[in-house]
């Protein structure tokens, strides 16, 4: 006995420290990966036991090959100093020279071509690639010269000059275009020797550094002092100049990028239309750009698609600058401070994906720019967070809502399937089917709606709890399950009804307490379900069958979401700041404490040996059941709260959704080549979309935004042409939207359009809030006497179905008045604008954006018909 004894404690004491050295090994590839440092995260992988590995091993073991990373370009020297202090970037390429090497470095893969060629090149600062892929040509401070990349060796060096800008290759790679100032010329240089073919002689131009196009026809100078000129070739006729110095072209060749104000210390970046000359946009960057630097051209990059900006500032962040409205869209981090600007540079990949740049700081940051960017925007003005959140069974598709609107999204691309406004409704919670043949969602004002999974056709309407006062309408909560298969509901007075999901009548009720029901959560067999009764203190409470008295009830403070494991063992109870994890007696079996904000979704893994967890703080959290320890520690984008969060069932993936409808897929392995051309293009139409969305989000005018859109490739195009169809022709749009001082209202066409589909809605769902919703749009379309029937009749429903909602909600009373007053009928409008003035000041309404949007509309027709 003795010997088992000892045995088995040895076996526990060997079985504690393999964990620790599991949690080790992640903390510290996880830690390694946020400095960018991917050799050593991938030796801390490595080391990690195996036995233990799991979804977070297999997630950062996945990230190592695209993560952040830095590049050494320091050297040690005789001396012990730094050799490499400056590098000039191009595309995927960065230069460095120093008196004994020269070095030619693929910042997005690591590759390194050095030669010992004896050129004199200090200082590096502008690179050009050959189009061909074989030349590239550098400039230094002094000198510059061609180089050839397979393999790394000079090929002749310029003494002095002449030197470019950038862009020095025409687009077959087999001439290279520089300049001169002492005489003023643009050589035309053969790119294979280095000879000068000709010459062309540029009068007027102080500094003859060119930066040829992309199609190679055109090509800028810096003529008089502080002035850009474009030149057209060959015949070298000028076309436009321009108050500005250090010209580029744009990587589509449609835009100039020059800077103006860099000795004043005011700088701006212009982009100019490259045909015209005429400005698009200027930007002020910050003061002392230049600092003791000199040239700051390399510091302010475009992307590939021309969609974006990045600007390197003296603090070493970088700003990503929307193309579309300046705003900035992220920041990305972790370069020391910037000196001056020529020993500066950014560059975008090829594809866009990844960034680069360099601080005179010995090294080169490369972001991951999708993975790493802290987005400060989730989402344009017309766009509203999320309320609520579903993931499908098997993790196939995400559904989410917020006022109005409901949108179903393709979990495997990122991409949205459909989109409904089904009524005029505030929705605040979403669930799917078992199967995902429909989805279940409820209304603040205690209706129930099924739609359709795969059209988002609503297929039912109810309000369980119609005849209930106002206040105790609100669906807080909806789960699908149970046996036989229902859908519990939970309301805010206390109540859980299960409904038929195909009717959706109520089957039973069960009085849960007297507080509303914030989480429903029925366990895999569906014998029995789990609820939080809101309340201080918060109470968890499991019922199972017929029973009306809870087989458990356990109070605990802030509790906010449940999650039970596959086999019924462990019930999961989120709360402020932890997580319980308690057995179905109520014996606690863990409490997981120190959690940031509050866990809002909760997900076992099938072998319940992890639980992650979603929080309120936007963090993702995978923790292990056993001892409580953390795994993994996940930031979300933006910092977005979490509403919902699955593991995939072969759990090569989580999924999360958050308030910004951004869906995460945190994967175990990587996606094959044709799901990541799917996700890019959703990406980038939505992008595009969200960049060409008109004010008021009118269909006619983004598809003409979004056709005129430059250098956009058509997949992008197309993607976004389908978002705006799905997200700019249904009555909510107008419903929502029309009344918010819009400064472009809805051609004749959108309002048919609206018109079909609300009477489509209404013939398949008879619903008062539909009817009202069409009252608005035939306001806003001018049939006023059409309106007015059609507000009448939303009026009777509403009374019938809402006995306490009193006179119903301010926007039909100013509607009615407005339409009477535009039919002539001065005195029925007087009534109607009384009635509303009552209704906006009641405690329900009082300083509510609708009495206030109404109130200006209704004070602007009084003017009109001489009332006060």
């Amino acid at each position: 006995a003795t010997t088992s004894y000892w045995a088995l404690r040895a076996e526990s004491r060997a079985d504690h420290l393999q964990r620790e050295a599991y949690r080790a090994s992640i903390a510290a590839a996880q830690s390694s990966l946020d400095r960018g440092q991917a050799g050593a995260a991938r030796e801390y992988l490595a080391r990690a036991p195996e036995p233990l590995r799991g979804l977070e091993w297999r997630y950062l073991d996945q990230l190592v090959d695209r993560s952040d990373r830095t590049l050494d370009l320091s050297k040690p020297g005789e001396s012990g100093q730094q050799t490499f202090t400056s590098a000039a970037l191009s595309g995927e390429f960065a230069f460095m020279h120093n008196d004994d090497v020269s070095v030619l470095l693929n910042w997005k893969t690591g590759d390194r071509r050095t030669s010992t060629s004896k050129a004199a090149i200090s200082t590096p600062y502008a690179l050009s690639i050959s189009p061909r892929g074989d030349r590239f040509v550098v400039c230094g401070e002094m000198t510059s010269a061609l180089w050839n990349m397979h393999p790394l060796a000079l090929i002749k060096q310029f003494d002095s000059e002449p030197r470019f800008e950038s862009s020095a290759f025409t687009p077959d790679g087999s001439t290279l275009v520089m300049g001169l100032t002492i005489p003023r010329r643009i050589d035309f240089i053969e790119a294979d020797t280095g000879a000068t073919r000709h010459s062309m002689p540029v009068q007027g131009v102080q500094r003859a550094f060119p930066s040829l196009s992309p199609d190679g026809s055109r090509v800028l100078v810096e003529s008089k002092d502080g002035v850009t000129a474009m030149f057209r070739l060959p015949e070298c006729s000028a076309a436009w100049e321009f108050p500005g110095v250090q010209p580029r072209f744009s990587p589509d060749g449609r835009r100039v990028l020059l800077y103006s104000g860099l000795r004043q210390m005011v700088p701006r970046v212009h982009v100019l239309d490259a045909d015209s000359g005429r400005e698009n946009f200027s930007l002020p960057l910050e003061d002392n750009l230049v600092g003791a630097g000199g040239a700051s051209s390399s510091i302010v990059g475009m992307s590939p698609d021309c969609s974006m900006l990045a600007h390197l500032t003296m603090s070493g962040e970088i700003r990503l600058i929307s193309d579309s409205d300046l705003s900035t869209i992220g920041v990305l981090s972790g370069l020391g401070p910037r000196i001056g600007g020529i020993y500066n540079g950014v560059a975008f990949s090829d594809d866009g994906r990844w960034l680069a740049a360099h601080s005179r700081g010995h090294e080169i940051k490369v972001w991951n720019i999708q993975r790493s960017a802290v987005w400060m925007q989730a989402s344009t003005k017309e766009e509203l967070p999320s309320i609520a959140a579903a993931i499908s069974p098997g993790a196939s598709r995400s559904v989410t809502c917020n006022w109005g609107q409901i949108v179903a999204w393709d979990l495997k691309t990122g991409a949205p399937i459909w989109a409904a406004y089904p009524s005029f409704e505030f929705f605040s919670a979403i669930e799917t089917s078992q199967r995902c043949d429909r989805i279940f969602v409820g209304g603040d004002r205690g209706t129930v709606l099924v739609l359709d999974a795969d059209s988002g056709e609503v297929l039912r309407s109810a309000a369980p709890h119609g005849a209930m006062p106002f206040g105790a309408n609100w669906t807080r909560s909806l789960a699908f399950g149970m046996d036989p298969p229902c859908l519990l509901a939970g309301f805010a007075d206390g109540t859980v009804t299960h409904l038929d999901p195909i009717t959706v009548e109520p089957r039973r009720q069960h009085s849960v307490g007297n507080a509303p029901v914030i989480a429903l959560q029925p366990s895999p067999s569906g014998r029995r379900f789990a609820c939080i009764v809101g309340g201080k203190p918060a109470r968890v409470r499991v019922f199972a069958g017929e029973s009306d008295l809870p087989e458990l009830d356990l109070e605990i403070p802030g509790a906010a979401s449940l999650a039970w494991t596959h086999d019924e063992s462990l019930l999961a109870v989120g709360h402020t700041g932890g997580i319980q994890i308690v057995e179905p007696s109520g014996e606690p079996r863990i409490h997981i404490q120190g959690l940031r904000g509050t866990p809002t979704c909760l997900a076992f893994t099938a072998d319940a040996s992890r639980l992650v967890a979603g929080t309120n703080d936007g963090s993702l959290g995978i923790w292990f059941v056993h001892s409580g320890d953390l795994a993994l520690d996940l930031p979300l984008p933006r910092r977005e709260p979490a509403l919902a969060t699955a593991i995939r069932g072969d759990e090569q993936a989580i999924h999360v959704v958050t308030t910004g409808g951004a869906t995460v897929a945190f994967e175990t392995s990587k996606p094959d080549e044709l799901t990541a051309r799917a996700r890019e293009a959703a990406r980038n139409g939505r992008a595009l979309y969200r960049r060409c969305k008109t004010i008021g989000g009118f269909l006619p005018e983004t598809l003409e935004l979004i056709g005129r859109a430059a250098g956009v490739h058509a997949d992008a195009r197309q993607e976004a042409t389908r978002i705006a169809r799905m997200l700019c022709e249904h009555p909510a749009t107008l419903n929502n939207q029309a009344y918010s001082g819009t400064e472009h209202p809805p051609d004749e066409a959108t309002l048919r359009l609206a018109l079909r589909q609300n009477e489509a809605a209404i013939a398949r769902c008879p619903d008062a809030f539909g009817l009202l919703t069409r009252g608005k749009v035939l306001h806003r379309a001018g049939r006023f006497a059409e309106s007015l029937e059609a507000l009448r009749r939303a009026a009777e429903q509403l009374a019938a179905i809402r006995p306490n909602w009193g006179e119903g909600p301010p926007e039909l009373a100013a509607l009615r008045g407005l339409c009477e007053a535009e039919l002539g009928h001065v005195n029925e409008a007087r009534k109607w604008f009384v009635t509303f003035d009552r209704i906006a000041e009641s405690s329900r309404y009082k300083g509510s954006e609708e009495a206030a949007r109404y109130g200006r509309m209704v004070a602007e027709a009084r003017v009109k018909i001489g009332s006060r």
